[in-house]
């Protein structure tokens, strides 16, 4: 059995890989005084559950960031059409979520980072947030790619797990006595048929929650961005 020792919420080998070869391009949580969260979900869209995430947010009028894989775009057109009409967020989780991809040296890598982001541009008619590897694995290569095409890698502070076990009200709400102000919150928007109606019912009931407890819910900026000044 591998055991990955954790260290901070990170692998260490994320921590040995970013102390040896930097970290200037990753970002877990943004600097922000006021109760501020960014809730993200990884690799959508689905032509089913997304379009039920897309609803809860819309009665709860939040605005998300949806690190999307380009053939799952391509699968799904409208559905990717109705996040950007809503006025959620985009960000490159690759254009295949191929975990090989992650081997690959710095001109292999340089090529699938582009090739998720040169699609999402022409797909959304904007550049994204920035780069989400499949499962959050950073690689030397990665690392090197990102800081010299000046693309930022977002990662997250909290996830929920919520594709390995069933994401329950009980941990949600516990988790909102943990979270700090500017913290990245990992979810997923493909979800399986069986544990979607759950996921849907938690992820209403922590952003009201949150929202009765004086969090408010933003996307992740885009890099043209500036923060709203009532959130700094």
């Amino acid at each position: 059995m591998v055991v990955v020792l954790k260290y901070l919420g990170r692998s260490m080998f994320d921590v040995v890989t970013e102390a040896f070869f930097g970290s200037g391009s990753v970002i877990r949580s943004l600097p922000i005084e006021k109760k501020v969260l960014y809730l993200t979900f990884d690799d959508g869209p689905d032509p089913v559950s997304t379009e039920q995430v897309l609803k809860v947010l819309e009665e709860v009028s939040v605005l998300a960031t949806f690190f999307v894989v380009g053939t799952n775009v391509k699968k799904n057109p409208e559905v990717f059409k109705k996040i950007l009409i809503n006025g959620h967020h985009i960000g490159n989780h690759s254009y295949d979520h191929a975990y090989s991809a992650l081997f690959l040296k710095d001109k292999g890598i340089k090529d699938w980072i582009l090739r998720g982001e040169e699609f999402l541009q022409q797909e959304s008619e904007r550049a994204t947030v920035g780069f989400r590897p499949p499962n959050g694995v950073l690689t030397p290569s990665i690392l090197r790619v990102a800081k010299d095409l000046d693309i930022p890698i977002y990662l997250w502070s909290y996830r929920f797990f919520d594709t390995l076990r069933v994401w329950s009200s009980v941990s949600a709400l516990k988790a909102l006595q943990r979270l700090k102000s500017g913290d990245i919150l990992l979810l997923h928007d493909r979800q399986s048929k069986k544990r979607c109606p759950l996921f849907l019912q938690t992820l209403q009931q922590f952003i009201l929650n949150g929202q009765a407890s004086g969090w408010t819910f933003l996307p992740l900026p885009y890099k043209t961005e500036t923060m709203p000044k009532e959130h700094l």
